[in-house]
């Protein structure tokens, strides 16, 4: 796709800015970085507890969220033990890539370094694996479609393991995928919603044919009617872009300045991937509205490269930030209003999803379990029983 001439002008001034970007953010001071020891507060610490003492059970299903893992690695410790993780429920386990499945700039093509980064994701675990595409799957600073597609391809065409790239076509989705049917081992069932909010961050002319989404308007009636749609299951939604994150795609921890690059950005028309950004603020306050209609249990996203657990308010019952996916990748964080755990550390998060017969109480329904799981640790270093809506 070759653009107008505004689009070019703007693609030209968006790479100045992505290199003064990357200049700011250089060895900026956090407010808050949790590298030694993770932050987890009070009403984290009581989960915690109360987790711990629910003991080991087999769950019904088990979906593990892992982004921001396409960085070059001999050997990735990370997603050796996202394998061991997945090897315990081998048919029952799903893992979820949250974008940024290859960096810098996505698939090219002929592409033999890039390929063989998606295949170590790909090889990690014989369980189901979904992808979702992240900035970069588009082929940042300059997002194509053609680069994404590529990676489809790709992705798609393994055979050996199940593996698929959700959105399809470079669309936002929302893709349903169902983990759990209702009554299979879980009461309410569990549905995966894949959404891919790069297609709203770049410029109208620019976004691929998509069936049934011709405006942003589609998108968030698609979206918030797929929530009600599945109010009865345990829905999760995963994309890249955070609703809400202390890192610093959220203004968090960046050095002095940036902040002033992000709001040039919005002048210019270019849309930031930073919370912050002209155009993300926009997206943001018209998507909250379709969350709040019927929040999901989760909404889970990477971007930023730490692990993170948030209160989700009006937006989902728990926000989860997991975009540690590679050691040499991670970046800082800082407490924000709700964070009940916080570490810049590599490392993923796992949802377990259990049925009444898993605990033989008198307490009815199912129950699903969080788990913070980091790079090089046996076990848990967090855990919290969510709360159910």
């Amino acid at each position: 796709m070759m653009g107008t001439v505004r689009q070019r002008a703007r693609r030209g001034a968006g790479i100045v800015l992505a290199a003064a970007l990357a200049v700011a953010c250089a060895g900026g001071r956090p407010y808050y970085e949790a590298r030694q020891q993770p932050f987890v507060s009070p009403k984290g610490t009581s989960l915690l507890r109360r987790a711990a003492a629910l003991g080991a059970r087999t769950p019904a299903h088990r979906l593990i969220l892992i982004g921001d893992a396409g960085v070059d690695a001999d050997a990735n410790p990370t997603l050796a033990d996202l394998g061991r993780w997945s090897a315990d429920l081998p048919n029952d386990t799903t893992v979820a890539f949250l974008g940024d499945n290859l960096y810098p700039r996505g698939l090219g093509e002929d592409d033999e370094r890039g390929e063989a980064i998606l295949l170590q994701q790909l090889r990690a675990t014989p369980a189901k694996k979904i992808f979702v595409p992240g900035n970069h799957d588009w082929g940042d600073p300059w997002l194509d479609a053609e680069t994404l597609a590529r990676e489809e391809r790709f992705v798609d065409g393994h055979t050996e393991s199940p593996a698929a790239l959700l959105p399809k076509g470079g669309c936002p989705g929302p893709a349903l995928e169902t983990l759990v049917t209702p009554g299979a081992g879980l009461e309410r069932g569990v549905q995966l919603l894949a959404i891919d909010l790069d297609w709203w961050l770049i410029d109208a002319g620019e976004r691929p044919p998509c069936a049934g989404i011709a405006s942003e308007d589609d998108f968030v009636r698609a979206l918030g009617d797929a929530l009600r749609a599945n109010a009865g299951a345990h829905v999760i939604v995963v994309a890249h872009h955070p609703l809400r994150t202390g890192g610093p795609h959220g203004g968090w921890g960046r050095a002095f300045g940036t902040g002033s690059l992000v709001t040039l950005a919005g002048w210019l028309g270019i849309a930031a991937h930073d919370l912050d950004g002209a155009v993300y603020r926009k997206m943001l306050r018209r998507l909250k509205p379709a969350f709040a209609s019927q929040p999901p249990l989760v909404y889970a996203a990477g971007h930023d490269h730490s692990l993170q657990v948030i209160e989700g308010r009006d937006t989902a019952g728990t926000l989860v930030v997991s975009g540690a996916g590679n050691a040499d990748n991670v970046t800082t964080v800082t407490a924000i209003a709700g964070t009940l755990f916080a570490h810049a550390h590599a490392g993923f998060v796992v949802l377990d999803f259990y049925g009444d017969a898993d605990f033989g109480d008198a307490v009815a329904g199912d129950r699903v379990m969080l788990r913070v799981i980091e790079t090089g640790r046996a076990r848990p270093v967090f855990e919290m029983e969510l709360p159910l809506r």
